[in-house]
């Protein structure tokens, strides 16, 4: 015996048995037997790889360089993925398949992990009932373990006696562990939890249950749900215990917390709030993203995420949130969430779908995307920062919604600003356009909103006027903003003409209003530049007055 640096008692290098190899063993056992057997060699994603040049072949075999999926029956396939997926958890996978040229006789389909050895994952295709696995079985009886086994203990932890399913199960002879203590073959990060699970059982006098790895002959680990039964009336006060091979469980588990891990990391980088409520309107998850978005702490209830957004946006996310639980209807809609001293107000857009499960709903699971930016290149001009032209006709047509409101429209037209761009170039006309934003706005009220419509056209929408007089400061302020507009290297003046419509929500259109602001531009470009003002009635033309 040799001992490891954790004080474990390995067997003599003679003992030591690689797995692969005796895969590998197989596999030539089974070519021989096999002549005219198919073999291939995939990947860890299961796609074809060239075949190893070492095996060598006869003359009756085939190299099937496609994949296997595309050659057996549709409903065959599950089962050697399976088969394929098994080999990379124990190192052999085995099913039974139709060829789809021959979809009324079965072949065997083994799957033989030889990463260690070759690099791949070999294929093989007998047509009968024997594949690899059965010589394994032949050469290597001890690697089919029994799930079940029994070691009897003294008092103190040594092993006194073992079955022969715990010598198959192990791969280690009675010989070679009785006598020893079980510390030996337990892995040393077990070995606290061993001891405390054995010292709980003297305590008590019963039986105690724990999952420890223990070590095989071959240097490889295995989980045993380990239960101890003291036996203190048959004179000898031994423990006899049970040993429940649950590797395959644990591996399993493992596997899933691996994906867990994987989904949080994924699901907290992304740039997307996700959270996740159940039919109770508790919170089961809530990335950090989420939190960061609405700058909570913490999520435990739709109740408080509600409560953190405007009230008419909480009420409606509260009633989506109800009807997707109830109707399992997926839903969306946008909200505003406040910043407070972060900054401006975020709007997102919030994506609501259906958990369910065998036609239950079991839950929600929402999506939050912050679109301000979005929002801001939809309805911005990227040059001049001012509404773009659908945002501005959008703001017009919500003020003309309201019944009898007077709504002044200006309509901004440059005057000879093709003659800039020709003689100065673009960026000279950019630098135009920006003054003529700048002016505007630093001449409109508060309410009132300033828009581009294209080229050097612009639009200014000033609701709620009380009286002519109020429309008339806002547009002799424009005028004067944008009677100081210079160009370098341009000695002319640049000018502009207003045209200017008074008109009355609910009874004139977006339409009409504009139009009757555009011919008041016209009126005015050949009236020497002085603003003037139309009402938005096509037949009221006669009704131009000069400036309001």
């Amino acid at each position: 015996m040799r001992t490891t640096d954790a004080g474990v008692q390995q067997p003599p290098p003679s003992r030591q048995t690689s797995p692969a190899r005796s895969r590998l063993d197989a596999l030539k056992e089974w070519l021989i037997d096999h002549p005219t057997g198919i073999v291939g060699a995939v990947g860890d994603d299961g796609k074809v790889l060239p075949f190893p040049p070492s095996i060598v072949l006869g003359k009756g075999h085939r190299i099937e360089d496609r994949s296997l999926l595309e050659l057996v029956v549709a409903d065959d396939t599950v089962d050697v993925t399976y088969a394929f997926l098994a080999s990379g958890t124990h190192g052999v996978g085995s099913a039974r398949a139709r060829l789809l040229d021959r979809p009324d006789e079965h072949v065997t389909v083994t799957y033989l992990d030889l990463r260690d050895e070759l690099g791949v994952t070999v294929r093989t295709v007998s047509f009968g009932s024997e594949g690899p696995t059965a010589s394994l079985r032949r050469r290597q009886p001890s690697q089919l373990r029994p799930r079940l086994a029994t070691m009897t203990k003294s008092s103190n932890g040594i092993v006194v006696d073992v079955d022969r399913n715990a010598e198959r199960m192990l791969g280690w002879t009675a010989a070679e562990v009785v006598g020893r203590s079980s510390l030996d073959l337990i892995h040393p990060e077990d070995q606290a939890r061993s001891i405390d699970n054995w010292m709980q059982m003297m305590l008590n006098g019963g039986g105690q249950s724990v999952r420890l790895r223990y070590q095989r002959s071959d240097g490889t680990w295995l989980w045993l749900e380990t239960s101890n039964d003291p036996r203190p009336d048959d004179g000898t006060a031994r423990v006899v215990c049970h040993l429940v091979d649950v590797s395959d469980e644990v591996a399993a588990m493992e596997a899933l917390r691996r994906q867990e891990r994987l989904l949080r990391r994924v699901t907290d980088t992304v740039p997307v709030g996700l959270v996740h409520f159940a039919a109770d309107g508790s919170v089961s998850y809530a990335n950090d993203q989420m939190l960061r978005l609405v700058g909570l702490p913490d999520i435990t209830r739709l109740e408080q995420l509600c409560a953190a957004l405007p009230d008419c946006d909480g009420r409606r996310l509260d009633g989506s949130v109800r009807s997707v639980l109830s109707t399992g209807q997926d839903g969306v809609l946008e909200v505003t969430i406040p910043r407070g001293p972060l900054g401006p107000p975020l709007r997102c857009r919030v994506d609501l779908s259906a958990v369910v499960d065998a036609g239950e709903v079991l839950g929600v699971l929402v999506c939050v995307v912050d679109v301000t930016d979005l929002k801001a290149q939809a309805a911005y001009d990227g040059l001049t920062g001012l509404l773009n032209r659908a945002s501005v006709l959008e703001s017009l047509k919500d003020h003309l919604r309201q019944p009898g409101q007077r709504v002044g429209v200006v309509f901004v037209d440059l005057d000879d600003f093709k003659l800039v761009n020709d003689q100065l170039g673009h960026a000279a006309g950019d630098v135009v356009l920006e003054q003529v934003a700048a002016a505007l706005m630093g001449a409109i009220r508060s309410a009132d909103s300033v828009g581009r419509l294209g080229g050097d056209e612009f639009l200014v929408v000033c609701p709620a006027i009380s009286s002519v007089s109020d429309l008339a400061c806002v547009v002799d302020r424009m005028s004067d903003g944008l009677s100081a507009l210079t160009v370098e290297g341009w000695d002319h003046p640049v000018t502009a003409s207003l045209g200017v419509a008074l008109v009355t929500g609910g009874e004139t259109t977006v339409a009409d209003a504009v139009a009757a602001a555009d011919r008041a531009m016209y009126d005015a470009k050949g009236g020497r530049h002085t603003p003037v003002a139309l009402s938005a009635a096509p037949a009221d033309a006669s009704q131009a007055a000069g400036r309001p």
